[in-house]
């Protein structure tokens, strides 16, 4: 059993021998996303903005890397000790670098359920219209005008498709 044993131990701080493990990527990254955002915001060319979210989004996801790599690699339990607050900061580091990629996302889909729901209204509030038209009656026992029970499922979509729009408007202008 002494064969498979090792003669010498070695203790290190790290995984790997001190200066391989830097910072600054993660910084240099972080500011690209930055930069990137302000470029954004600064530009009224599609073609440039849609280059800006791209990049920002790539950079976004190497600041993410960047930070685990030293989460997971360098800092050991003697870190912690030493700075408490050190699982904060990195936790909101990356929670940070993941909201550069939401807004595009979010944005996204707020486009889709306005487009959705605005054809939801349109069709419903068109249906209601043709009832009313045509004085369409329920079949059954208690025949009832249809545009009546229409009235407020047409507006109901009215009001959805407002707002969604709203939340897509109020999102597009950051307030």
């Amino acid at each position: 059993m002494k064969l498979f044993k090792p003669s010498y131990v070695a203790y290190a701080h790290c995984d790997l021998p001190c200066g391989v493990y830097d910072p600054a990527q993660a910084r240099i990254e972080a500011e690209s996303v930055l930069n990137a955002s302000k470029k954004y915001h600064e530009s009224d060319d599609p073609s440039f903005k849609q280059r800006c979210v791209t990049i920002k989004e790539e950079r976004a996801e190497e600041v993410k890397h960047h930070l685990w790599v030293l989460w997971t690699d360098y800092f050991k339990p003697e870190h912690l000790e030493k700075y408490p607050n050190l699982h904060d900061l990195f936790w909101n580091a990356t929670k940070k670098a993941g909201e550069a990629k939401k807004y595009i996302m979010e944005l996204w889909c707020l486009i889709l359920g306005t487009f959705f729901s605005g054809y939801l209204a349109f069709y419903l509030i068109k249906m209601l219209i043709i009832s009313y038209k045509f004085q369409e009656r329920s079949e059954g026992a208690d025949e009832i005008l249809i545009w009546i029970p229409q009235t407020s499922v047409a507006v109901g979509s009215f009001i959805f498709f407002i707002c969604v729009f709203h939340q897509l408007i109020l999102k597009i202008f950051k307030k």
